[in-house]
């Protein structure tokens, strides 16, 4: 974000600035052809406009399906030998087939529509030099040669300069994109003691630190009473009035199927998630009231 959105807002506006300038001096030579100019500029904002909604989610859905490419090639790398002693090379070359079609199309499908825009965006290009041709032709010898010349070239000039807008549009919008999830991570509410330091928290009492022994965990029992837990308030509970002793020094296998609660728990014991209701005592302190960062 620091510096492709720079680099991609100042493209922008200097292929704006350079396409507006072709404008106006391409238009020099008769008000009528600025008139004339109107119509065309709406159906250009149209055209991109119907593009961006398309290009974006494209753009979108071949970041996401990107992703499993990597995730695959990284696996297969760090568990070779494993797949080579099971004989599951066909089934990997499989996979890895697969992932890579579903981006590939993705991403053929992103420059196809990019060709696509290309083209319209062409033949309105030809629609301006072919106005501005026609009206130095039906006024011959009203307009001076100089300035024939001149709106000739500008408007000649207009063919790639409006491609160049256009892309410099999409690829800002999609640079905005960084800027949209640190919105979003912005907007996370934060934890109620995130926002002190160590030194506030020390500063009462040098023994302790925030209210807590800084012996603290020096035996490791602990106790969950009546804990239930849900990730997010909409969702439904996963653990569900757990009550649990473990004694200092033992040690305690869990056990269970899958989506029985076992990783959820550790997320209740590192206090990942803030519990729905209940308590975990460690040493007989309520890990509720012990600030994060100790």
């Amino acid at each position: 974000m620091d510096t492709t959105l720079p680099q991609e807002y100042q493209l922008l506006l200097q292929n704006a600035s350079l396409a507006l300038g072709a404008l106006i001096v391409s238009a020099f030579a008769s008000y009528w052809i600025g008139v004339a100019y109107i119509p065309v500029f709406i159906i250009f904002l149209y055209i991109g406009q119907y593009f961006k909604k398309s290009s974006s989610e494209i753009k979108r859905l071949e970041g996401v399906t990107r992703t499993p490419v990597y995730n695959l090639f990284s696996e297969t790398l760090s568990g070779l030998s494993t797949i080579r002693a099971f004989r599951m090379e066909d089934s990997f070359i499989e996979q890895n087939r697969r992932v890579v079609d579903a981006n590939s199309n993705l991403y053929f499908t992103y420059w196809a529509a990019s060709r696509w825009l290309a083209t319209r965006l062409d033949l309105l290009s030809v629609l301006i030099i072919f106005v501005v041709t026609l009206y130095l032709v039906a006024t011959a010898g009203s307009v001076g040669s100089l300035t024939s010349a001149l709106s000739l070239t500008y408007s000649l000039m207009l063919t790639s300069m409006v491609q160049w807008v256009m892309r410099s549009v999409d690829r800002t919008d999609n640079a905005m994109t960084s800027v949209e999830r640190l919105l979003y991570f912005r907007q996370i509410e934060s934890e109620d003691t995130a926002g002190k330091i160590i030194d506030e928290l020390t500063a009462r009492d040098p023994q302790s630190t925030g209210g807590t022994p800084r012996s603290w965990p020096s035996r490791g029992t602990i106790r969950c009473d009546q804990l239930c837990l849900r990730y997010r308030p909409e969702l439904r509970l996963v653990l569900k009035g757990v009550d649990l002793d473990v004694a200092a020094g033992e040690k305690v296998g869990i056990c269970g199927r899958t989506g029985a609660g076992k990783s959820s728990l550790m997320v209740a014991l590192f206090r990942i998630c803030d519990f729905d209701s209940g308590r975990v005592l460690i040493d007989d302190v309520d890990i509720s009231s012990v600030n994060l960062r100790e």
